[in-house]
């Protein structure tokens, strides 16, 4: 198995969050067709806005029917449940100021975890992010987005 990188902008909107709230709304986590599958190593949370909010990251290994908007409570349907193949929390004591910014590293509480695609797609996992705090990340998406996800991945090549 060899290490791939990957890195999501969040979009976020503007205004204070509320515990609970949904975090970016659902985020894909693409790969690179070609390989049978894939362990997720670690996830960094870097979060230009410096806010240190606590997060809870939910991964499906397809994508989940559920009802999850930026900034508004999440609902997930009875089937999203088989879907999970993780939940990962981020604690405010997770996050270390840099400058302007805080940066998580969730290493060590992630363990690794694998994901194989069950219907012929190339691997993709999505993630569904909320917050138990009242972080203020303020409007951004793509280039301006304030909060980011990145991590590494193993790989299996076919």
């Amino acid at each position: 198995m060899r290490p791939k990188y990957f890195e999501i902008a969040v979009p976020t909107t503007g205004g204070a969050y509320s515990a609970g709230n949904c975090v970016g709304g659902l985020l894909a986590i693409p790969y690179p067709t070609g390989f049978d599958q894939w362990v997720l190593k670690n996830i960094y949370v870097v979060d230009q806005a410096n806010q240190g909010a606590e997060l809870f990251l939910n991964f499906f290994r397809s994508k989940p029917a559920g009802t999850f908007t930026d900034q508004a409570g999440i609902t997930f349907t009875a089937a999203d449940s088989l879907l999970l193949v993780a939940s990962v929390e981020v604690l405010a004591a997770n996050y270390k100021t840099s400058g302007t910014m805080a940066i998580a590293d969730t290493a060590y509480s992630i363990g690794g975890f694998t994901v194989c695609p069950t219907d012929g797609t190339p691997p993709l996992m999505y993630v569904v992010m909320t917050t138990s705090g009242t972080p203020t990340y303020g409007a951004g998406s793509g280039a301006t987005s304030k909060l980011r996800l990145a991590g590494s991945v193993l790989v299996d090549q076919r």
